[in-house]
C-alpha cells in the first residue's frame, strides 16, 4: 500500500523558486533607483544639518562662523581684519571654522564630513564659502565674487556618480540661512 509522505515535490520547488527569481529582478532596478534617490537626500540633509550648525554657532558664540566646500584637494585662505588662516580641504568636504576673536583667526568648530560615496559636488563656482555673522545673518563668498541672490544658478549641485541624471540642489536662502533640498533629473 502507498503510504502518503509530508513534503513538496521537485517541480512544486522549482516552480516556487522560478517566482521569487522573478519577482526580485522586476523589484531590483526599484531597488537600485531609490538607493540612488536615498543617497542624494541623505547628502542634501547633511549639508541642511551643517548649515543650521553653523547659523546657530554664529549666534550663540556671537562669532563670524564659515561654512567652506571643497570640489576639491586645495588650500584655502579664510580672511578677516587683515589676518589670514589658511585651510586645506579634500575632495567633496564640508567645514565648519568659527572665528576666534581673541586673536582674529579661524579655528575648525567640528571635523570636516566628507559626501556619501558615489556622490560629488557639481557646484557651479569652485570652491564656496558661505559666511554667517552674529546676527545669523548669510553673506556669500565665492571664487568669483558671485552672489547667488543674483543669479539664477543654484547655490550647490549634488550628483550621483552613475548613469541617472539625478541631482540634488541646494538653495540657500540669504537672511535666514535657511536651506531648501530637492532632488530632480
Amino acid at each position: 500500500m502507498y503510504t502518503k509522505r509530508k513534503g513538496f515535490t521537485l517541480l512544486e520547488l522549482l516552480i516556487v523558486i522560478a517566482i521569487i527569481s522573478f519577482v526580485a529582478s522586476l523589484s531590483a532596478p526599484i531597488f537600485v533607483k531609490f538607493t540612488r534617490n536615498r543617497r542624494l537626500k541623505a547628502s542634501g540633509q547633511m549639508l541642511q544639518s551643517m548649515f543650521t550648525k553653523a547659523r546657530s554657532v554664529a549666534i550663540s558664540k556671537k562669532s563670524e562662523t564659515r561654512v567652506v566646500f571643497f570640489v576639491d584637494d586645495t588650500t584655502e585662505e579664510l580672511t578677516k581684519n587683515g589676518v589670514s588662516t589658511s585651510i586645506t580641504g579634500v575632495l567633496n568636504s564640508i567645514h565648519i571654522y568659527r572665528l576666534d576673536r581673541s586673536n582674529n583667526t579661524f579655528v575648525l568648530h567640528e571635523e570636516p564630513r566628507l559626501l556619501p560615496d558615489r556622490t560629488r559636488f557639481t557646484t557651479p563656482a569652485a570652491n564656496k564659502i558661505y559666511i554667517f555673522l552674529p546676527s545669523g545673518e548669510l553673506h556669500f563668498q565665492g571664487d568669483k565674487g558671485n552672489d547667488p541672490e543674483e543669479s539664477d544658478d543654484t547655490d550647490i549641485v549634488i550628483e550621483e556618480l552613475s548613469n541617472e541624471d539625478k541631482s540634488c540642489y541646494i538653495d540657500v536662502v540669504r537672511n535666514t540661512g535657511r536651506v531648501v533640498v530637492f532632488v530632480r533629473e
